[in-house]
């Protein structure tokens, strides 16, 4: 029996030291080191995580936008756009540690530039116009027209959510950061304009040759037209977003006996935003059309925007923009309090046994 205790002490002996040694060697199962994760204080390299607040940021602000704007489109007869677009708008974002999550509500507003090709009309057997009265003359008339730019200026209503990340190291005393999501935007109001040049001609069904400048006849050379038309009618547009830029904010304090503390972002980045789906919509109208009761009289001429015209109907549109970003963000850092001091008793107090 005496050897028996003997070896049983002896186990019990060995199994207190190999579980000390094997609490030395790994501290970190030990509380506050691992099993509740208090000491992983993420991004601090200091202290323990102190409040239920650390690392989490509730802000509001504002933001601005300029770009340079253009569409992609497919359409044989439209050529290059160009222009700009302008936007303002109020920000509400919510930061885990380095995760950024946004949204946001805003307008926008748009103004393109778009070259159109040179369009030819005709119309047949037309009687002649002498002073005003028609004759038994006839003739087909040609209408042409050039140098035609199309104008649309457009507000719109703008959304941006938007999920990213603040990295943990500085680069011209500032924290890179990037953001990426979707921008929906739709068109609010808005006008169009068409600015070209046009003339009309005519062959005789009795004469040879080409008939021009011949006013008392409905023959015209080299007539500016200027047309201002409604907005431009798009889709529900939804854009893909990505941003990448600098923060600059203030430095984080420490310790769960700080006050509150004002907390702000001041972000600039370089962005771009392309239109997922095709924005076009049904035809407003024609492109270029001639009434038959005014086929000589230069402004009763009408003219559509060329994306909304009947003939652009099959092809499509895509909203392009690329520009710099600013962000203004503010809030409330609140005092922290210390979760892992329990009260008298609790098992989080060191003082205290629990077995």
């Amino acid at each position: 029996m005496r050897d028996i205790a003997i070896h049983i002490l002896s186990i019990l002996v060995l199994l207190c030291v190999a579980t000390e040694a094997d609490a030395w060697r790994r501290p970190r199962d030990l509380l506050g080191g691992g099993g509740t994760n208090y000491s992983d204080k993420l991004n601090i390299q200091t202290g323990l995580r102190t409040g239920q607040y650390a690392g989490e940021h509730l802000l509001v602000g504002f933001y601005g936008n300029g770009s340079y704007a253009t569409v992609l489109q497919n359409a044989p007869f439209v050529g290059a756009t160009n222009g700009y677009g302008n936007g303002l708008g109020l920000a509400i974002e919510y930061q885990h540690h380095s995760l950024l999550f946004q949204a946001g509500f805003g307008i926008r507003y748009q103004k393109l530039k778009t070259g159109v090709g040179d369009t030819t009309l005709w119309k047949y057997n037309v009687s002649d116009s002498w002073t005003g009265q028609r004759d038994t003359f006839h003739y087909d008339m040609q209408f042409d027209f050039y140098r035609r730019t199309d104008r649309s200026s457009l507000f719109y209503f703008d959304i941006p959510l938007l999920v990213g990340q603040a990295f943990d190291y500085s680069i011209f005393k500032g924290t890179p950061y990037y953001l990426a999501g979707i921008r929906m935007q739709m068109a609010w109001m808005g006008a169009t304009q068409v600015d070209l040049t046009g003339s009309t001609q005519a062959v005789y069904d009795r004469y040879f040759g080409i008939f021009r400048e011949m006013d008392n006849h409905g023959m015209r050379k080299d007539v500016p037209i200027n047309k201002k038309e409604e907005a431009l009618k798009l889709r529900f547009d939804m854009l893909a977003h990505l941003e990448i830029g600098w923060e600059w904010s203030n430095p984080q304090p420490e310790g769960y006996r700080i006050r509150n503390v004002f907390d702000w972002r001041i972000r600039v980045a370089a962005f771009a935003d392309i239109s997922l789906p095709n924005v076009v919509r049904d035809s407003q109208g024609a492109l270029c059309y001639v009434p038959d009761a005014s086929k000589w009289d230069f402004p009763t001429y009408q003219f559509k925007h060329a994306f909304a015209s009947e003939s652009f109907k099959p092809y499509q549109l895509r909203n392009v923009y690329a520009g710099i970003r600013v962000t203004v963000l503010i809030g409330v850092l609140f005092k922290e309090k210390c979760i892992i001091c329990g009260p008298y008793g609790d098992e989080r107090d060191p003082g205290t046994k629990h077995w």
